[in-house]
């Protein structure tokens, strides 16, 4: 039996907590280069990182969502970019984070965590559809959604 892998990512005393919320719904449909990122309107934030050391940001997304236009393996995933490198938990060989697979209206959450060095940091959340066939007929739907960023030192 394979180990499972865990990635810790910790943090100490809660610094903040920022949170933005877009009640218009983003849609977008599958482009011509399988899995493209899409970023996400109003789902992203500047931060100053630590003077020193380093500061650990959760990073919580939640929406309405669903993914139109294919059959049941296909899905719409997400990833948040950390000055344009994805965050845990992400897998370096391409497997996108499915957040639903579902043409229905339910609402989903996943929470990504990484540390922070000094300097200024740009978070994006960005939206994916992964079609297991060739037709390039999906259509994402993402609505009604929070993203938070809480800082620990």
């Amino acid at each position: 039996k394979k180990a499972v892998k865990v990635i810790r990512c910790d943090g100490g005393r809660s610094i903040n907590l920022r949170s933005r919320i877009v009640n218009s719904p983003f849609t977008f449909s599958e482009t011509g280069v399988p899995d493209q990122d899409q970023a996400v309107p109003g789902a992203g934030l500047a931060a100053n990182g630590p003077a020193s050391g380093t500061d650990t940001v959760l990073v919580t997304f939640s929406a309405e969502s669903q993914v139109t236009g294919g059959d049941a393996s296909d899905w719409l995933g997400l990833e948040v970019h950390l000055d344009g490198v994805p965050i845990n938990p992400f897998t370096p060989a391409g497997d996108v984070l499915a957040f639903t697979g579902e043409p229905s209206w339910n609402s989903n959450s996943i929470q990504f965590c990484t540390p922070i060095k000094r300097g200024l940091h740009k978070f994006q959340v960005y939206a994916n559809l992964h079609d297991s066939g060739a037709d390039h007929s999906l259509n994402g739907w993402l609505d009604d959604y929070t993203v938070s960023f809480q800082r620990f030192e």
